[in-house]
């Protein structure tokens, strides 16, 4: 193989390349790099008001009386909950739980890998095992 003097300037110690290095550095410097994982613009927020065993808020939509938002299958979501009296809640499917102390709030953050509709659920006192919300992840 023939390599020039300065074809061997953006050569390593171990004659790799270093050009895919320097651009992903540059890329980097200049803030042009991939988002961090889970950190893209495809992040779905959702902010959720729990009152009097009932959900209601921004994307979220009713359906029978119950609350449901949908994303698509392998984006970020973040459920954050807010709560006047304390609850905890369930994502089943996902098996995700968030504990609301009262007047406080608190957020499930995950990827929606798995395609289907998952019951979002108020665990103890007078709302045991009540199903607030659906999260309904949309297959590709």
């Amino acid at each position: 193989m023939l390599v020039t003097r300065q074809a061997r300037k953006w050569r390593g110690q171990r004659g790799q390349p270093v050009g895919p290095l320097v651009a992903v550095a540059l890329l980097v410097a200049c803030g042009l790099a991939p988002p961090a994982l889970g950190q893209d613009e495809e992040t779905r927020r959702v902010e959720i008001t729990i009152s009097g065993g009932s959900v209601s808020g921004e994307g979220v939509e009713r359906s029978g009386g119950l609350g449901v938002v949908r994303v698509n299958q392998g984006q970020f979501v973040e459920l954050h909950w807010r709560s006047e009296a304390a609850a905890e809640v369930h994502l089943h499917g996902y098996n995700l739980e968030a504990d609301i102390a009262a007047g406080s709030s608190a957020t499930m953050s995950f990827e929606a890998t798995f395609p289907g509709r998952f019951a979002v659920e108020l665990h103890g006192g007078s709302h045991d095992e009540q199903a607030v919300l659906y999260l309904e992840v949309q297959p590709n």
